[in-house]
């Protein structure tokens, strides 16, 4: 069984973005020392927007991984 260390939910809705998102994900990943251990890729639009979503679950090293923290600052 694969563990999962947490969910990241990457989007985009402008093209140039939307090109570019699956770097996004796995510069994210590099960052966090984390290892996508499975992913789901959504679509949805209407007659003017598009969006792409990926979804990622992660495992990450807990000893080199950056602490999350709250927006307020504090450790989550």
């Amino acid at each position: 069984m694969t563990m999962t260390t947490g969910i990241h939910v990457f989007s985009a809705t402008k093209a140039r973005d939307r090109e570019v998102l699956g770097e996004t994900v796995t510069a994210w990943l590099r960052e966090h020392h984390a290892v996508g251990t499975r992913h789901e890729v959504r679509q949805s639009s209407d007659n003017e927007f598009h969006c792409v979503s990926i979804t990622v679950w992660y495992e990450a090293d807990d000893t080199t991984a950056p602490r999350r923290t709250r927006r307020n600052g504090g450790a989550a």
